[in-house]
């Protein structure tokens, strides 16, 4: 996501509670980082203060419970409930590292990825980037008159 918006120019403060997958932006024009979490209030109004303007701000953190809902703690779901449900953005299944993990976890790594595959629609999972040129077209111009919408961008799953 950070990368796109600085190809189109902007000026980016990239947040993560992983330091060690900032340092991969670091080097990246446009962009700086900051270590923040986001469901630490303090710390994200620490950050608010600091700033003159912000034109467009995106929270792309997220959390998906390794296993099934059965082995799910109430605690595992109430922060993924926290975290996650507030979106304008309805992605499908994305191929990202987190997703690579949790499919790693599985009994059955191999029989993990095929059912994941099965689901998708147009027979390939969506990228990461393919979502990001979706945010930034949203931040465009050019959407001035999408407002209040969540965008579902999953290949035809939930059709």
């Amino acid at each position: 996501m950070s990368e796109a918006f600085a190809k189109e120019g902007a000026q980016v403060i990239a947040t993560d509670i992983n330091q060690e997958k900032l340092q991969e932006l670091d080097a990246t024009p446009g962009i700086r980082t900051r270590n923040l979490d986001v469901t630490q209030k303090e710390e994200v109004k620490a950050l608010a203060d600091e700033l003159d303007r912000v034109d467009v701000l995106f929270n792309v953190a997220g959390f998906v419970h390794h296993g099934t809902i059965l082995e799910c703690e109430e605690s595992d779901w109430d922060f993924t409930m926290s975290l996650n449900i507030i979106d304008a953005v309805g992605e499908g299944t994305v191929d990202t590292p987190s997703l690579r993990d949790r499919i790693q976890s599985r009994p059955d790594p191999e029989q993990a990825f095929k059912d994941f595959m099965a689901r998708q629609r147009i027979g390939r999972m969506c990228t990461a980037e393919e979502v990001a040129h979706l945010c930034v077209y949203l931040a465009s111009d050019e959407s001035a008159y999408v407002t209040g919408s969540e965008l579902v961008i999953d290949g035809g799953w939930s059709l």
